[in-house]
């Protein structure tokens, strides 16, 4: 069977070698369909309506003055043309996660996995992917080149990606199209919002849509895994517990981090003061004890310990990643940490590390006298050093650390242009050590 044709095919009970078969759309009458006489049982028929039901009448031909009896009416259906192609997984590299630390900034909108769930071929598929700032201007796009997508095939598309520099949200847009008319134009496209932070790290997008927890009475960890790419502290923990019946109120929980081996949860390496629970779908932040733990580059587990009570942590299932959320528990039937997809739960947690804001290890605006200031602060094109009683060599450095502009500064001279520097946060650091921060704007 296909969109314009279909084999049809009866059973011979005689020694008959030519019959005579006469078909048309369903509840035609017999004697104003079209006829064929034909030697071969099937027999193939051309010139169809795709998606349509026909019925068709045989009956065995032994010469021009004898013939059997029709035998029907028997149905069929040609194959509907359905070209469909639809966008399966975004979640490509960055892309996976909501919320990004600038300084763990890789790129985003790498690429999406796209199927054809048609019934057809499609061809000239072409995506496109565009990043628009939190002013709605289009920073980035790129189209990849013309596919050919044959019927139940997926194909990943990769592209170069965009390196945001500034904090602020971006908008990734996926966008699918085809030579032929996609007959289901809602799978064709994508959004999503990505918060470059300076240092929150999320996977949720802060809509709780449910909560999970292990329930057993005897402990364990639920957690998801966070790429770390340059090294920086982890300072606290952000979480949100649904306590939909008040039963956890008064009982407490911490969370710890867990370094990787082999892509699965290894050890201990640091966690978090102990917070009491109160209330129903409350956030939490407990800080790290000591203040401050450095995580190297590599994959880490952030995970809220559950004591004897179900933790009920909350859920989201609007972003969710394959092989990124984990559980384990004495008596986990795995064995070992699993998964949340292992039990059918592609769900994402409300668990977010917050990593040091470069920025806060700094005194704003101030050296050691308190008497030396940066105005105007936003600046535009130029910004004024008040304060200073001897001539200074100075560096700028973006938030990143990379090194912008050098001079010379004094109480006579203190001015600074920084009309072509890009919009963001800069540090202006002193040959003596002192460092002040600004905003261009």
């Amino acid at each position: 069977m296909t969109p314009t044709s279909a084999d049809l095919a009866w059973t011979n009970f005689g020694t008959a070698t030519q019959w005579e078969v006469e078909y048309g759309t369903t509840g035609f009458t017999p004697g104003n369909g079209t006829t064929i006489i034909t030697t071969t049982n099937p027999v193939n028929i051309t010139s169809l309506t795709q998606g349509t039901t026909y019925d068709f009448y045989v009956r065995a031909v032994c010469d021009v003055m004898d013939a059997s009896i029709w035998d029907g009416p028997n149905s069929f259906t040609t194959i509907s043309i359905n070209n469909d192609l639809a966008i399966v997984d975004t979640n490509v590299g960055q892309d996976q996660y909501t919320s990004i630390p600038l300084t763990q900034i890789s790129s985003i909108a790498n690429g999406i996995t796209i199927e054809n769930v048609g019934t057809v071929e499609a061809t000239n598929v072409i995506l496109t992917v565009a990043v628009a700032d939190s002013n709605s201007s289009e920073v980035y796009t790129e189209s990849s080149s013309p596919q050919v997508i044959a019927v139940g095939a997926s194909l990943p598309i990769t592209f170069t990606g965009f390196t945001p520099t500034m904090l602020g949200s971006y908008t990734v847009t996926y966008t699918l199209t085809l030579a032929e008319t996609d007959t289901d134009l809602s799978n064709n496209t994508t959004s999503s919002t990505k918060e470059i932070s300076l240092g929150t790290y999320a996977r949720d997008n802060n809509i709780a849509t449910g909560s999970l927890g292990i329930g057993t009475g005897n402990g364990g960890q639920l957690g998801q895994q966070f790429d770390i790419l340059v090294t920086q502290d982890i300072v606290s923990v952000t979480f949100e517990i649904a306590n939909q019946s008040n039963d956890l109120d008064g009982t407490t929980t911490f969370v710890t981090i867990w370094d990787m081996a082999s892509d699965v949860p290894n050890a201990i390496i640091a966690q978090t003061e102990v917070v009491t629970i109160t209330g129903v779908n409350q956030s939490y932040t407990a800080n790290i004890i000591g203040n401050a733990f450095s995580l190297d580059p590599g994959k880490y587990l952030i995970a809220i310990e559950e004591g004897t009570s179900n933790i009920s942590l909350a859920t989201t299932e609007n972003i969710f990643t394959v092989g990124t959320t984990w559980v384990n528990w004495p008596g986990n039937p795995n064995g070992t940490w699993s998964n949340n997809e292992d039990f059918g739960f592609n769900v994402s947690y409300l668990l977010r590390p917050n990593l040091q804001d470069p920025t806060l290890s700094i005194k704003d605006n101030e050296i050691s006298n308190n008497l030396i200031s940066i105005f105007p602060n936003p600046a535009n094109s130029t910004i004024n050093v008040s304060g200073l009683t001897t001539k200074q060599n100075y560096t700028i450095y973006n938030i990143l650390g990379a090194k912008i502009s050098i001079g010379e500064i004094s109480n006579i001279n203190n001015s600074i242009n920084v009309n072509d520097f890009a919009n963001g946060i800069y540090l202006l650091k002193f040959n003596n050590g002192n460092t002040l921060k600004f905003v261009k704007e």
